[in-house]
């Protein structure tokens, strides 16, 4: 079967962007597996994108339809991040989300693979993510895109890759 090819362009997001976010973020986290991963209030959700627009600005892209304009899917990359864990700079991905409809389409794909060349251009060594333990389809996700497992810490695994 062929996947349906959908045109996107990977923008920065901003500041004015917090409605949409707050809205897809609600949509990919409303599964069962997902939901003990989630900020449930949206209140939450906007002090979490105001979090990470302090963390790196720059950082937070946006997957839209280049058809009309309409933002499927979000990623926050921090080129400013310490591991505490390895105690050495990393590029983090904070959130990666896409709306539940164009998931499986290769949008989340890209997006990570353009997250990572920020951190490239910002000469970063290593990316970590943290994933819950349960969701398996993202791990295997990043797996299938060169991560690794690393350590578990509660309900999270740190996943990373060398860049």
């Amino acid at each position: 079967m062929m996947r349906e090819q959908i045109k996107i362009e990977i923008k920065n997001a901003k500041k004015e962007d917090i409605n949409k976010f707050v809205e897809l973020y609600q949509l990919a986290y409303s599964s069962d597996v997902l939901r003990e991963y989630a900020y449930s209030k949206r209140s939450d959700i906007r002090d979490y994108y105001k979090w990470l627009i302090k963390r790196d600005a720059s950082g937070i892209f946006k997957a839209e339809l280049k058809d009309r304009g309409e933002i499927v899917g979000f990623i926050c990359a921090d080129a400013n991040w310490i591991s505490y864990l390895a105690n050495e700079q990393c590029g983090a991905i904070h959130e990666l989300f896409v709306k539940p409809e164009f998931q499986k389409k290769g949008i989340g794909k890209k997006l990570v693979l353009h997250a990572l060349d920020y951190f490239k251009n910002k000469n970063i060594k290593k990316a970590e993510l943290w994933v819950g333990l349960k969701n398996e389809r993202a791990k295997k996700f990043y797996s299938c895109l060169g991560f690794r497992e690393s350590i578990a810490y509660g309900k999270w695994l740190r996943m990373v890759k060398d860049l």
